[in-house]
């Protein structure tokens, strides 16, 4: 396996609203450090809007939220460290207790029941969980544009120091299998997270190079070819088009945020046999 010697620890931060996408993220970042759970720091944060909440009701609340990220986090022996606030400006808390705490990745969370009725979520394929069918004949307000959903975080991320990651959680609980499109060039930084991903999870990893990308990119070609050689067997780099029994197969879709914007507008028919997928921005430099 790969050795990797921090001189400090990786730290990751989870932003959740709700206790499923926290525990969504808590497997995700247990699939990231599961190997040196010493050589990392886990932060799940969850912020109360201020106009919802009494003071008297702020410690009942405090520990509500947390109470079952905590017993999962028990489960995985995870050691967690939680961090509760009331902001009237969320985005604004997150962003600023991300860089406060100098992290390495900021996790943040999209549940399916956003994409209710949207254009998106149809096309994501997660109409079979619909509660009402009939939201299906309908569009949600600009859903004209798929990337409104995001461009919330697409700002945390303008202002966050660290990776960010956004789960498109479809029930995740594992990365053992997990397949990487390349689209861009600058998708080389998902390097540092496919390399996690092997050392703690022993995930298998295909690389989907669509665009022929690393025919032109020596560097990130090479960095490919040094994890080929330390870790064999576990990375899988391929032009072809993968099918539906693939996709159905893998655990997670790990993709830049940039790549995932070009897909979507391109409408690629595959799109809805995808996974759990991680959207990758990488850290301000």
């Amino acid at each position: 396996m790969i050795d990797i010697q921090d001189k400090s620890k990786f730290k990751i931060l989870l932003s959740f609203a709700k206790s499923n996408t926290g525990i969504s993220l808590l497997y995700l970042a247990d699939a990231l450090t599961l190997k040196s759970k010493k050589n990392a720091e886990v932060t799940a944060l969850h912020i109360e809007p201020s106009n919802e909440l009494h003071h008297y009701e702020v410690e009942t609340q405090e520990l509500d939220s947390f109470r079952e990220i905590k017993q999962v986090a028990q489960q995985l022996e995870q050691p967690i460290q939680t961090v509760f606030k009331i902001s009237s400006d969320i985005d604004s808390e997150i962003v600023q207790t991300s860089n406060e705490r100098d992290q390495d990745l900021l996790l943040l969370g999209v549940s399916e029941s956003i994409y209710e009725g949207s254009l998106l979520g149809r096309f994501l394929d997660f109409t079979t969980r619909i509660v009402n069918p009939e939201k299906l004949f309908h569009t949600v307000t600009n859903a004209e544009s798929p990337f409104t959903t995001f461009d919330r975080n697409q700002q945390i991320n303008a202002k966050v120091n660290a990776m960010v990651g956004i789960l498109i959680d479809k029930d995740f609980v594992k990365a053992k299998r997990v397949i990487v499109p390349v689209v861009l060039k600058n998708d080389e930084f998902l390097c540092e997270i496919i390399q996690r991903l092997i050392q703690h999870s022993d995930a298998q990893i295909i690389v989907w190079d669509l665009n022929q990308v690393l025919k032109t990119n020596e560097s990130f070609k090479e960095k490919l070819r040094q994890l080929e050689q330390l870790v064999p067997n576990h990375l899988t780099i391929t032009e072809k088009e993968l099918n539906s029994d693939t996709w159905r197969d893998h655990d997670l879709m790990l993709i830049s945020l940039p790549s995932w914007n070009k897909i979507v507008n391109k409408k690629v028919h595959w799109l809805p046999f995808t996974p759990s997928t991680l959207l990758m921005a990488d850290r301000k430099p």
